[in-house]
């Protein structure tokens, strides 16, 4: 979709671009997250957090752990990702994340 906005037809030259930026995940955050509170900020505004697994058939990934996930409903080899979203009557949108790292994991 983003690269239709942009008028290309197909997404390599957005994905390109992805790839080959050097990104600052941290202050890229915190210009969105200052966006969004101009945008929809509301003193009745509500943080929402909440988690998800992504399910991984093996242990080579950070943080991947056999642990509990709701995303399959029991125990099994996964990462959890944490996510925080602002959100209004005017709207809503994810204003940070994080990888949870379980204690066991190497």
């Amino acid at each position: 979709m983003r690269a239709e906005a942009a008028g290309d037809r197909v997404p390599w030259r957005q994905q390109e671009i992805l790839r080959r930026g050097n990104w600052d995940a941290d202050a890229l955050r915190d210009i969105v997250c200052d966006y969004v509170v101009e945008a929809l900020g509301d003193p009745e505004a509500v943080l929402v957090v909440d988690e998800t697994g992504f399910l991984k058939q093996r242990r080579q990934s950070c943080g991947v752990a056999r642990q509990y996930t709701g995303s399959a409903g029991k125990i099994t080899n996964c990462q959890i990702g944490v996510f925080a979203s602002y959100v209004t009557p005017a709207g809503h949108a994810f204003i940070d994340r994080a990888l949870y790292l379980p204690v066991n994991c190497h």
